[in-house]
């Protein structure tokens, strides 16, 4: 009567006093059909419903339900979270100050879409009609007032030391760059660390042909020794940025938002919009770079990338080894998942998800202190915790692995005993199904009420095949399913 470990992802391996020692080792995407809801970064392959979330802080950041920006202020002073609501008419910018909500001052008040970023322990935004500058987020200074950049740009961010502002009203292709900052006076505001030449004609900036069809700039990054300039469908690679150098590359891939492209591991990720999605004559696509070439890495999972419904909302953050991307609300086959997002692991190359979140327009952000964050509207939330909801909302779950053959297929097998290897998993339900002659032929749902829980015929009848699913909503932190083992007799091929 053979033994067999049936895994479900990468190692494959569970508790060593039950398991055959031809254990099967598979990868994620070809051993689970779906994995909703579930995380798949454990030890010994195992498979744990997703951390929960909570609002970040003891009540609502704002009255409003409307988001227009997010960012997190990392510097040797200050770890804040913050984000622009539009209340009442006006723009607000309120920060968490580590006990509850602050707001700003200084900040201008036009309900528009703001982009941040950080260089030098400060925060710099744009949207409205010029820059504005704060070491703090307490408050926010106009540029103009210091003699500084007066351009009105739409997004903004740092690259090798340097800020870059694009989407300049009556400079179109027009990239404004500022110098390196410089260190000096750093305890100072009032004190310029950064200098702009913005002449039209000589100032510093890279300036790309706007009638390339390829839309707007919206943003860039610096990987290996490249500044990555990405346009909505292209992109544009320099090796150093200087008025009237000529891009050492192009590409006819882009990202499609300022926020549809993140930086991980020394390397660039990005969502590229496809040309036509009401026609449907090219798909979209989820790619990186290192500057010098470009790879595809969501051809695994293109039908839910095709799925996406807009892709100017897809959104994209990153921690130290996987990169997170919000598609908003999908629909693949029968299933429809709301406000998913997609984790893309660097380590081993593969995909996790989609998960499902109750947020809806989620803009996903990173701090040193408080981890990976999203704004929404009404309140910003801590994703990854050890919450057993989604700030008071369950749950639901279900890992479903592909067919397993469990020896030749050809050969027909009655199943004697199932060990089922789980951890704080009471409550949650390993449903088995048996395949004979390529059709399910019997079913079986056991409900878990052990870690360690042995199940005599778990289903009856021959069968050549099998799968199983563990499915649940979560009730504590954390449930993992380990794996199982089956014990089985082999009476004899197919007929």
């Amino acid at each position: 009567m053979p033994l067999k470990s049936l895994p479900i992802v990468d190692q494959g391996v569970v508790r060593e006093k039950r398991v055959s020692r031809q254990a099967i080792k598979k990868t994620y995407q070809r051993s689970l059909e779906l994995a909703y809801n579930c995380d798949l970064r454990q030890k010994m392959g195992a498979i744990m419903a997703r951390k929960g979330s909570r609002r970040l802080g003891s009540s609502n950041a704002t009255t409003s339900t409307q988001p227009l920006g997010v960012g997190v202020l990392d510097s040797l002073a200050y770890n804040r979270p913050y984000g622009v609501w539009n209340e009442s008419g006006n723009a607000v910018l309120k920060y968490f100050t580590g006990s509850g909500w602050s707001t700003a001052s200084g900040f201008p008040t036009t309900t528009t879409e703001y982009d941040f970023t950080q260089l030098g322990g400060r925060t710099f935004a744009v949207g409205a009609s010029v820059m504005y500058e704060s070491d703090s987020l307490a408050t926010f200074t106009n540029q103009v007032n210091r003699g500084c950049l007066q351009l009105e740009g739409k997004v903004i961010w740092e690259m090798g030391g340097r800020l870059f502002v694009a989407q300049i009203t009556g400079r179109p292709g027009y990239i404004q760059f500022s110098s390196l900052w410089n260190p000096a006076g750093y305890d100072s505001i009032a004190t310029k660390n950064i200098t702009w030449n913005d002449d039209i004609d000589t100032g510093d900036a890279l300036i790309i042909n706007p009638d390339d069809g390829a839309g707007e700039v919206v943003g860039g990054l610096f990987t290996g020794n490249t500044f990555v300039i990405f346009k909505e469908r292209a992109m544009y690679m320099y090796r150093k940025a200087q008025r009237g150098v000529e891009p050492d590359a192009y590409v006819s891939l882009g990202a499609s938002s300022k926020d549809a492209y993140i930086a991980c591991q020394g390397f660039g990720y990005f969502f590229s919009a496809p040309i036509s999605k009401a026609s449907g004559t090219e798909s979209g696509g989820i790619y990186k770079t290192n500057g010098a070439s470009v790879k595809d890495i969501g051809w695994a999972i293109q039908d839910i990338i095709d799925a996406v419904q807009d892709p100017a909302k897809v959104r994209m953050e990153a921690d130290q080894y996987s990169v997170y991307v919000y598609l908003g609300d999908i629909s693949v086959g029968d299933n429809d998942y709301s406000n998913a997002v997609m984790v893309y692991h660097t380590i081993n190359d593969t995909w996790e998800g989609p998960h499902s979140f109750p947020y809806n327009d989620m803009r996903l952000v990173r701090g040193a202190t408080y981890g990976l964050m999203a704004q929404t509207g009404l309140k910003m939330v801590q994703l990854e915790t050890d919450d057993a909801t989604d700030d008071g909302t369950p749950i639901d779950f279900i890992a479903k692995s592909n067919v397993q053959e469990i020896e030749e297929e050809l050969y027909l097998k009655n199943l004697n005993y199932l060990g089922i290897y789980t951890q704080q998993a009471t409550g949650t339900t390993i449903r088995l199904e048996t395949r004979k002659r390529n059709k399910n032929d019997a079913s079986n749902d056991i409900e878990i009420i052990e870690d360690l829980q042995d199940v005599s015929n778990p289903v009856s009848g021959e069968f050549n095949s099998m799968t199983y699913q563990w499915f649940g909503r979560k009730q504590n932190q954390p449930a993992i399913f380990e794996g199982l083992i089956i014990d089985y007799d082999r009476n004899g091929l197919k007929k």
